[in-house]
């Protein structure tokens, strides 16, 4: 039984039955993420279009709601236009390059993280981390349209893991009962 740990904001990938979970022998794959958070998504996104083929195997449906991570820095907005997401971030985040410190009432400090002309992003931006969630996988799903090996099994939750010389092997549990990778 598939336990969910928080809502999700927005069901991108719904669980569907595949046929490895029918297969007599475990099927194989070069690359298995274990979580659809920003980092495993972003890891496929970076992998697929490489040709390397990615599982990601993600314990709910979808982006949850909240965000840990609401402030990205330019340095992560050059990565994600690497993946193809920066601009998306930056048409919804707000931008910032000047940072102002108070206490009380009175301004005490003011600073400008980006005090050079000629920069292509912002020092900063706001942004809910759902929205950048949601970014790098509405880019996977083009990725996967381009013929990236990227595949997303929603509700497939890693319950056990064997270690062996030459490969891992998995217990995935889903709606429908557990299987082996």
């Amino acid at each position: 039984m598939i336990h969910q740990r928080y809502k999700t904001q927005f069901q991108l990938y719904p669980y569907a039955r595949v046929p490895a979970q029918d297969a007599e022998t475990p099927a194989r794959h070069p690359v298995v993420i274990v979580g659809g958070g920003p980092i495993g998504m972003a890891l496929a996104l970076d992998l697929g279009p490489r040709g390397t083929p990615v599982l990601v195997l993600d314990d709910h449906d979808g982006v949850g709601m909240g965000s840990r991570a609401i402030c990205f820095a330019k340095r992560t907005l050059e990565i994600c236009d690497r993946l193809g997401v920066g601009q998306a971030m930056v048409d919804k985040g707000v931008q910032w390059n000047l940072g102002r410190v108070f206490r009380g009432e009175e301004e005490i400090y003011e600073f400008n993280l980006l005090p050079e002309e000629g920069h292509r992003r912002p020092a900063f931006i706001n942004l809910q981390q759902p929205y950048f969630e949601r970014f790098i996988v509405e880019a996977i799903f083009e990725a996967q349209a381009k013929g990236a090996p990227i595949e997303i099994r929603g509700q497939n939750q890693v319950t056990e893991m064997e270690r062996h010389d030459d490969h891992v092997v998995l217990t995935v549990d889903t709606p429908d009962g557990p299987y082996v990778l």
